[in-house]
């Protein structure tokens, strides 16, 4: 097995083609409803600043987001999946051995097998919401510095180039089955592998690694039911690490350069989204938000915003201590 490159990059391939299929139902071009006119970003005073001077959004580690249950919730409903895949009695050694990993890698990383090629993958998250959202309060609190920000409305179609807008999950069941057809599919594959036949245990430990791996990416599209009224879409960018160095993918956008910010007083790593400036059509400031109307209308126009307007929200939100970044 360590010798057998072809059967880690067979496993990796599949991952990769599980998760470009998962995504195109949710994708803006191929939703079922009417696309909205408009998707927003919230953001500070300050964020704007850099946003407009360098025609530029970035998108933070899935894992640092402010409210860890965001990722932490599609995995649990994969390790749902893996304990039924326990727990129904009808399965062979080896596909008991896999979920068994999988359950054991989801819980603890540094549990993954040693002696192949160390993989790992991260998640890089930008989010939009709805024109509904703006006037909500809920948005303005969680995300809008309590009112104190502002949201940037972009047209969400090609504004930036080849990395469209997904629409998130909310429902638990489809959840499930999406994670459902990763695992079921990754076992399927390693029961007709050679490998598997050969070297079970060690087989089973490999393919359970790389399926561990994707199931934070598949479980960044997804979001607790209790969120359902955000309506939020997200522009994600995974980024594959081969025994810690990134490799290149079919995505369009290049491997990042990981920009250093400072998230909650911690620096972490960002990737950066180039838009187009005819795509930035609103501002909207916050109820509370210091940064004058006029002269924001003056800003842009300086700056090369020729079609953007400018308006006040009139939703109220009670001042809180913690917001998220």
């Amino acid at each position: 097995m360590n010798g057998a490159p072809d059967f880690v990059d067979q496993i990796a391939d599949a991952c990769q083609r599980l998760a470009d299929a998962d995504e195109k139902p949710f994708l803006l071009a191929n939703d079922p409803s009417e696309p909205p006119a408009l998707l927003y970003h919230f953001t500070s005073v300050e964020g704007l600043g850099g946003i407009l001077n360098s025609n530029r959004l970035w998108a933070n580690l899935a894992s640092t987001q402010s409210d860890a249950s965001e990722v932490i919730h599609g995995v649990q409903q994969a390790m749902a999946v893996a304990r039924c895949g326990l727990g129904g009695g009808s399965g062979t050694a080896l596909s008991e051995t896999f979920y068994s990993r999988v359950l054991s890698f989801l819980e603890d990383p540094a549990l993954r097998p040693s002696g192949v090629p160390r993989f790992n993958l991260v998640t890089f998250v930008l989010s939009l919401c709805v024109p509904a959202a703006i006037d909500e309060s809920g948005p303005w609190l969680d995300y809008g510095r309590s009112g104190a920000g502002l949201a940037i409305g972009f047209e969400p179609r090609g504004w930036i180039q080849g990395v469209p807008p997904l629409r998130v999950d909310y429902t638990v069941e489809n959840q499930q089955k999406r994670m459902q057809r990763l695992l079921e599919a990754i076992c399927t594959l390693l029961g007709q592998s050679p490998e598997g036949k050969q070297e079970p245990i060690h087989a089973a430990e490999v393919a359970a690694h790389l399926a561990s791996i994707w199931v934070p990416v598949f479980a960044s599209r997804m979001k607790h039911p209790s969120f359902s009224k955000e309506v939020e879409w997200r522009v994600l960018r995974p980024v594959l690490y081969v025994d810690g160095e990134a490799r290149e993918n079919s995505s369009p956008v290049p491997l990042p350069t990981f920009p250093a910010a400072e998230v909650n007083g911690l620096p972490v790593p960002r990737v950066e989204f180039i838009f187009q400036d005819t795509s930035l059509r609103e501002v909207v400031l916050g109820h509370s938000c210091q940064l004058a109307e006029d002269e924001l209308r003056l800003r842009l126009g300086r700056l090369g915003y020729k079609q953007t307007e400018v308006r006040r929200s009139t939703v109220p939100v009670r001042a809180a201590k913690n917001w998220k970044a």
